[in-house]
């Protein structure tokens, strides 16, 4: 497994949200300029093979199961009926699944290794590599404050120790209240580190892209076809990625940027399922924030009916949201999964919000009332508050 994880060219990337658009935006950048990718990512929402994906397509079943056995090995267990994942081997599930994923980026011989932290990055099962190619930095907020620290500085100081000394760091932009903090642990650290907004930035009004130190400047891209404001933060990262690993003159020309970022593949995040159906993971304070954002940029004159539900652990309701003048009803959820928000919990939480909500029900019921256009009086159904809700929601629609 050392010898896996010496890949030459890996793309470590850490944050609070917005790695896997950020990732899914260079993949297509680098699959736009002929090279192989292996990119992996948690969690998945239906299928396990959905964290792994090679050119953009999930693993076969056939490769997972050879991998899997490779690190029954490795492991030292030869018992095929024995329980691979669980608390036999002392193993985390993230562990054996980056693990995999290592084995997975060597088999398929993908030039690039995208990959994405699962919380944190200190101790995070990917911070192992030694020499990546690159490591960068998405949007930092609160999440995970009992692993990670309650302040927006400590967290940071986790996601941060990605880094290393000889390997570009690439940071988006981030609250006004790191900047300070920020410069002090570049400095301190002596790192050769590039911020959004100061080394690099993304002209929204032109879509063009200017990277001072890599000879870039009006570098001519376009609107991704992922939905979202925040889309703009992620493409501006995403293209510093992009123009680190190569050099101005060997970019792929104007017209496949543009097509590049036409093709990009990444569900749950303002995920239109259809016209009056949208996904969106929104899984932390930062994410609902944007998604509130969105619906009050897009839907503010529609009706809308919001199916929502979290996990346990997750506190998307601590912050005092700004909901403008969204037409809201409440429709909570109740999940098949033991670490899923209780009834009572549901209900005490969306109490304090100022809209009314429906009794709870479970996701195959409300589904079948939605097919059953027992809630036509809406003009926009959202699905949101967990990509656990997600995976539930398009494994039985």
């Amino acid at each position: 497994m050392h010898k896996l994880q010496e890949h030459k060219h890996v793309i470590h990337v850490a944050g609070t949200n917005g790695k896997g658009s950020t990732l899914a935006m260079l993949e297509s950048l680098l699959l736009a300029q002929g090279d192989s990718v292996f990119f992996t990512s948690s969690p998945h929402l239906i299928k396990y093979n959905e964290r792994f994906r090679y050119n953009r397509h999930d693993v076969k079943d056939s490769l997972l199961y050879e991998g899997l056995e490779v690190i029954r090995k490795i492991i030292g267990d030869t018992n095929k009926d024995a329980t691979f994942i669980g608390t036999k081997y002392q193993y985390s599930f993230f562990e054996i699944s980056i693990a995999l994923a290592f084995w997975l980026a060597h088999k398929t011989k993908a030039k690039w290794l995208l990959l994405e932290t699962g919380v944190g990055g200190r101790w995070d099962a990917t911070n192992v590599v030694p020499s990546p190619a690159l490591t960068a930095i998405t949007p930092i907020s609160f999440d995970h404050q009992s692993y990670l620290g309650n302040t927006l500085e400590t967290i940071a100081v986790e996601k941060l120790a990605i880094h290393r000394k000889d390997t570009p760091l690439l940071i988006a932009r981030q609250d006004k209240s790191l900047d300070a903090f920020l410069d002090r642990y570049i400095s301190i650290h002596e790192l050769t580190a590039y911020r959004a907004g100061k080394d690099f930035h993304l002209d929204t009004t032109n879509w063009k892209f200017h990277f001072p130190a890599y000879q870039i400047k009006d570098l001519e891209v376009s609107k991704p076809n992922l939905a979202g404001k925040m889309q703009a933060i992620n493409l501006e990262l995403a293209l510093a990625c992009y123009c680190t690993l190569y050099e101005k003159k060997e970019l792929i020309n104007e017209q496949a940027r543009k097509q590049a970022l036409q093709e990009i593949k990444w569900q749950g995040r303002l995920e239109y399922v259809l016209p009056n159906l949208l996904l969106d993971g929104a899984h932390n304070v930062a994410g609902m924030q944007s998604l509130i954002d969105h619906l009050k940029m897009f839907h503010v004159k529609h009706s809308i009916l919001f199916a929502v539900s979290w996990l346990e652990r997750k506190d998307i309701w601590s912050c005092n949201y700004d909901w403008g003048d969204l037409q809201i009803q409440f429709a909570p959820v109740l999940l098949d999964s033991k670490e899923a928000v209780q009834k009572e919990t549901l209900c005490a939480s969306l109490e304090k919000l100022p809209f009314s909500f429906d009794e709870p029900k479970k996701t195959k019921t409300f589904i079948q009332e939605w097919k059953e256009a027992k809630h036509k009086q809406y003009d926009l159904l959202v699905v949101a508050g967990s990509l656990y809700l997600l995976g539930e929601w398009k494994q039985q629609w």
